[in-house]
């Protein structure tokens, strides 16, 4: 994807067909630390069939230490930054939002190039989909490349 995703434009980490499929590969990939990640809490909707769980994430460029260290600078910390989240949705699907969003959305005035700059973490946003699709239990054969934040 080339361009900015949106809110509405979410990654579909993986799709188990039920939700209660979903849930258990789910519960068992962060269990083994797939991707490097690890459950940080779980939130589940009320009324609903979905669960938000918050990760944390320890391994190369989708590393939360890495990319704060590189983005997250000024005197005032944006720590709310962390951690990221996973949807588990009625419908069997792992929703994410795209890394290249939240950054994006947390660090509005960071810099395209230089130092403390995107251009730091340009591998990131796919490693953290990738990290992501390890801990919702999909398969994952190839990292797909879309270029980094592809501006």
């Amino acid at each position: 994807m080339f361009g900015m995703p949106y809110f509405d434009d979410p990654d579909v980490v993986a799709d188990h067909g039920s939700y209660d499929k979903a849930m258990q590969k789910v519960k068992s990939a962060l269990a083994a630390k797939k991707g490097g990640v690890s459950k940080v809490y779980q939130l589940e909707i009320s009324g609903k069939k979905q669960t938000l769980i918050g990760v944390a994430m320890t391994q190369d460029m989708s590393d939360d230490k890495t990319i704060m260290t590189e983005v997250d600078f000024k005197g005032i910390r944006s720590t709310a930054h962390l951690p990221y989240e996973m949807l588990v949705h009625e419908d069997g699907k792992v929703y994410a939002l795209s890394a290249k969003f939240r950054i994006a959305l947390s660090f509005p005035d960071l810099s395209m190039a230089g130092s403390h700059s995107f251009m730091g973490i340009m591998a990131s946003p796919d490693a953290i989909k990738k990290a992501l699709n390890q801990a919702a239990g999909a398969q994952v054969e190839k990292a797909e490349n879309s270029g980094g934040f592809g501006f």
